[in-house]
C-alpha cells in the first residue's frame, strides 16, 4: 500500500492520518512518514518515477528529490538487489546517477556495501559458513 500509493497518501494529510491509525503505528501523518519513505522511495526509483519522488519530497518536508534519494540510497540499493530485474536495476542506476549527481564509483560503493550485507544476511559470515561446512 505505502510503496504504490505513498505519494497520494503523503500528499493528503487526512488520508495519512487514517492510514497511520489503521496500521496502528500512530495517530497522525508524522508517525507514518518513516514507513512511507522506507517503502516508497525504493519503489519510485525502481519504477523511474521522478515526478513521484519530487512530490514525495515536497509532501514529506525534504528539500528536494535529490536529498530524499540520497538519504535513502542504501535502502534503494537493498530493495533493487532483491527485487529488480537486470533492466530495472540498470534503469534505476541511471536515474540514481542523474538525481544524486553521484559518480558511478560512489554508487557502486553503496551497492557493494548493500550486496555484502545481503549476502551476510542470507548466507552468514565467512566464519559461519566454514563452521557449517
Amino acid at each position: 500500500l505505502c510503496a504504490e500509493h505513498g505519494v497520494a497518501i503523503a500528499e493528503e494529510p487526512s488520508l495519512a492520518d487514517a492510514v497511520a491509525r489503521g496500521l496502528g503505528i500512530g495517530h497522525d501523518a508524522h508517525s507514518l512518514r518513516p514507513l512511507l519513505l522506507r517503502a516508497c522511495v525504493p519503489h519510485l526509483v525502481a519504477t523511474g518515477n521522478e515526478e513521484g519522488l519530487r512530490a514525495l519530497a515536497v509532501s514529506t518536508g525534504e528539500a528536494n528529490a535529490r536529498e530524499l534519494v540520497v538519504s535513502r540510497l542504501h535502502e534503494v540499493f537493498a530493495r533493487l538487489l532483491v527485487d529488480a530485474t537486470a533492466d530495472v536495476f540498470a534503469s534505476a542506476c541511471r536515474l540514481l546517477h542523474r538525481l544524486t549527481r553521484s559518480s558511478p564509483h560512489d554508487l557502486l560503493r553503496v551497492c557493494r556495501a548493500e550486496l555484502a550485507a545481503l549476502l551476510v544476511e542470507r548466507l552468514g559470515t565467512p566464519v559461519q559458513a566454514e563452521q557449517r561446512a
